[in-house]
């Protein structure tokens, strides 16, 4: 059996703004940093094989300072990365809602082919996520992998992990710096934690 652990980066100034990030490379805030400690924190006791993470800084830094002091392969990978939003980017959801009222709300249906100016559709987001499944190479027994990156990329990685197509898991609400739990065997996959934040407490 393989356990993956999920893990959403801690918390960003623009995370609080409501802002698309995309592919910006927007750095932790210091309540993000104190997120990403508190969960090393819980997950001291956990033994962990290898540790994959989203290659920009706000993931990359959680990763890093969950793991600081552990022996634990880290390895950055492009595949994790946010969904792009293109033209998007920099803007808060309003700002965004605002400029093209329709094509906000066809995204929100995570509609197939539907992509902001200039980003990424659900259908390509879900296709680099499973190439980043497909390339982590399997071990002898059971094993357990950290995966830092970001909620659009983590919601298509669980639907990928349980054969879900990827708009069914839009409704999944991930917070900044929350685990969640996919447990895979060749028998099937299940579930067995989703957006717990109970190592840190959530500010107002």
């Amino acid at each position: 059996m393989t356990r993956w652990l999920l893990v959403r980066h801690g918390e960003t100034v623009w995370n609080r703004e409501g802002r698309y990030q995309g592919h910006l490379d927007v750095p932790l805030a210091d309540v993000g940093r104190e997120q990403a400690v508190a969960l090393g924190a819980a997950l001291a006791s956990v033994p962990i094989a290898a540790a994959f993470f989203s290659d920009l800084s706000r993931a990359a830094d959680t990763a890093r300072l969950a793991l600081h002091g552990r022996d634990v392969k880290l390895a950055a990978r492009p595949h994790l990365r946010e969904t792009l939003y293109g033209q998007w980017e920099g803007l808060t959801f309003r700002e965004a809602r605002e400029r093209d009222p329709k094509l906000f709300a066809r995204l929100l249906r995570w509609e197939p082919g539907i992509s902001p100016p200039g980003g990424e559709t659900v259908d390509q987001v879900f296709a680099r996520v499973k190439a980043f499944v497909a390339s982590v190479e399997p071990t002898d027994g059971d094993a357990t992998f950290l995966v830092v990156a970001h909620s659009g990329s983590l919601r298509v990685l669980a639907g990928a992990l349980m054969g879900l197509p990827p708009a069914t898991t839009r409704r999944f609400a991930l917070d900044n710096a929350s685990l969640s739990v996919v447990e895979t065997h060749p028998k099937g996959s299940a579930l067995t934690l989703w957006n717990d934040t109970s190592h840190y407490r959530k500010h107002p």
